[in-house]
């Protein structure tokens, strides 16, 4: 029975890091969110981004996502035992001060974060930290509206990977990502100025 339990664990640890579901009755996938971006750069972080913005934190709200899945043998089998896993996540609206790249219908919008601040304690996803009410930022986001999970029947984005947020603190910058593939700027006209080079070159191309 250990054993059973470390394969449904790890079966959902491979599922919540790629915060992608399947639908075993209708045979669909019913999210497609995922964070797979190796990426850190602010080349890379530019070319994938739908929309990059700087932005005011107003609000943060909190939820849970309760999963209930079945409870596979050594083989692979269904045992026919489930299980129910819970999953945080947290909603947070900005306030857009600028856009980078991409267009915003008005003047804030819903980005979404893996891992929450409710009474069970702090849980953070990897590196990201969590938006801060108040705090100020820019981001390189994901249109996730079109997802059957998170996204359905509301506008929404998602930050790319842990390196796509930067809190501003004045005329610094901080990110506390782990650079993949070269060094993160510190300096915000540094960051602002590559995003504005590679959205040049992206557009040249």
């Amino acid at each position: 029975m250990k054993r059973l339990l470390i394969l449904a664990v790890f079966g959902f640890v491979g599922v919540w890091l790629w915060l992608t579901f399947f639908n075993v009755n209708n045979k669909q996938w019913i999210s497609t969110v995922d964070w797979i971006f190796p990426h850190t750069s602010v080349e890379a972080q530019t070319n994938e981004a739908d929309l990059i913005v700087r932005v005011h934190v107003i609000t943060t709200s909190s939820r849970i996502l309760k999963q209930t899945m079945d409870i596979f043998d050594a083989n692979g089998q269904p045992t026919g035992e489930k299980m129910t896993q819970e999953m945080s996540f947290t909603d947070s609206e900005v306030k857009i001060s600028t856009v980078y790249k991409g267009a915003a219908n008005g003047n804030s919008l819903l980005v979404m974060q893996p891992g929450n601040m409710l009474e069970r304690g702090n849980f953070f996803f990897g590196r990201t930290d969590l938006l801060q009410k108040g705090e100020e930022y820019i981001l390189f986001l994901k249109d996730v509206s079109d997802d059957a999970l998170h996204g359905k029947g509301r506008k929404l984005f998602r930050l790319i990977n842990p390196a796509s947020q930067y809190r501003i603190v004045g005329e610094s910058i901080i990110n506390l990502a782990q650079a993949q593939d070269g060094e993160l700027p510190s300096i915000l006209f540094e960051l602002e100025s590559q995003i504005r080079s590679s959205v040049d070159i992206s557009r040249s191309e």
